[in-house]
């Protein structure tokens, strides 16, 4: 397994993690418990759902199986919190939980949900958190179930302010690696809500327009999208059709359950996946942010999920899985690393066209006026110079023309088309 991602290939502007294929990946997971989960999921459809479907669904639920409290957990003892309550605890950072958040990007009708598998399963073991739900809702659910698997199976309420599950964005932002919480998420009532124990894991899916349409920046810089697993279904022509015979969920299910029964301290060595880190940075990964936290965090557990086996406990992580987590940490990355360069560059367009759009109906409505007025009243859009590249990209598509007059720049409209925004 040494060096298996860096692969041979005619396309030298590839970078290292650019050469991984979902082939190679299926064969790091060959063998394992989490392999059987992924084999029962992919069997839904026919052609088989791709792997960038079934692996992060796979890895959701798997994660959520280990984040389990131990049995004498009791949830009225606050003296205890978090990791402290956990059933199988990492050695990282003071103690860490195995639970995964997994987003699954990828057009209608691409095979996201079909077949509705781990909701059932998750439910059956007790491991379910629902389908979404207010910040109240969540933190109640939480309270009663704190190692458990929310499916989502459209992002998009969870990324419009506009819609009331937006606010558990943060919430759900903070309970990710916490492991507790005490929060009033109420206007009505002062009495907070707390837990001494939330690990939660998250299977979401949301199509690519979506994203595009709903997400902006703030979901990037505040941590909300940055602790996601991210996955794009790759773009097909083929007829996905779900199979007509029933499908047999004991494979997964039996793994699941080896998973439940999983205890102890799993030991991780002091610099894992420093190579891993030193491949990125020499092969300037432009989300170095991102790689960070898949290394520190998804690392370890992804090994653990690996490393799991029948009556086996702790689970113990060897030189060869730390190499197949590798490259399984790449295969995510590379599809991560394009997603939130595009969503970035998407989202800062999108800003610009609503100053933009600001600007022009300050003109509309003033048409003609003198530029230092406009200047004057709109200083929200920026220093001068700023302003002056609006005003110069409104003059270029049209839309305004700029000309002196009694010795000052005038403003006016002119006609041309109008600026293409969601004002």
């Amino acid at each position: 397994m040494n060096n298996i991602y860096e692969l041979a290939s005619d396309d030298k502007r590839k970078k290292p993690w650019q050469h991984v294929t979902s082939a190679q990946v299926r064969e790091a997971i060959k063998g394992t418990l989490l392999e059987s989960v992924v084999e029962v999921l992919e069997s839904v459809s026919n052609p088989k759902l791709p792997l960038e479907i079934t692996l992060p669904k796979a890895l959701a639920l798997a994660g959520a199986a280990l984040s389990q409290p131990v049995k004498d957990y009791d949830k009225s003892d606050m003296s205890r919190q978090g990791v402290d309550w956990l059933k199988v605890r990492i050695n990282t950072a003071g103690g860490q939980a195995c639970n995964i958040w997994s987003l699954i990007i990828g057009e209608t009708a691409s095979g996201k949900d079909m077949g509705r598998i781990v909701p059932k399963i998750s439910s059956t073991r007790n491991l379910s958190l629902g389908s979404s739900g207010s910040a109240e809702g969540l933190a109640d659910a939480l309270s009663d179930n704190g190692g458990g698997l929310l499916c989502i199976s459209e992002l998009r309420p969870f990324l419009d302010k506009r819609c009331w599950q937006h606010k558990a964005t943060s919430f759900l932002t903070d309970a990710f690696s916490s492991g507790s919480f005490k929060v009033n998420l109420s206007k009505r009532t002062s009495e907070a809500r707390q837990s001494n124990f939330a690990f939660p894991s998250i299977l979401a899916n949301v199509q690519p327009i979506i994203l595009a349409e709903y997400g902006d920046i703030c979901s990037v810089e505040d941590g909300f999208l940055l602790r996601y697993l991210i996955s794009v279904v790759p773009a097909s022509t083929s007829l996905i059709r779900p199979v007509t015979e029933e499908i047999c969920c004991s494979k997964a299910e039996d793994a699941i359950d080896v998973f439940m029964d999983t205890n102890g301290l799993v030991l991780v060595p002091p610099n894992y996946l420093a190579d891993l880190y030193s491949t990125l940075v020499s092969g300037d990964a432009e989300a170095l942010p991102y790689s960070r936290r898949l290394i520190n965090e998804y690392g370890p557990r992804i090994a653990t999920i690996l490393s799991v086996e029948k009556e086996v406990s702790p689970p113990i992580i060897d030189a060869s899985t730390w190499k197949k987590t590798e490259l399984i940490l790449l295969w995510f990355y590379t599809m991560a690393e394009q997603v939130l360069l595009e969503f970035e560059i998407d989202v800062r367009q999108r800003q610009r066209e609503r100053k933009l759009a600001r600007a022009l109906k300050y003109i509309q409505k003033h048409s003609p006026c003198a530029k230092s007025d406009f200047s004057h009243h709109q200083v929200r859009l920026g220093d001068s110079t700023e302003r002056d590249r609006l005003l110069n990209e409104l003059e270029e598509r049209g839309v305004i023309k700029l000309f002196r007059d009694n010795g000052k720049t005038i403003l006016a409209i002119s006609g041309g088309p109008k600026v293409d925004c969601p004002f």
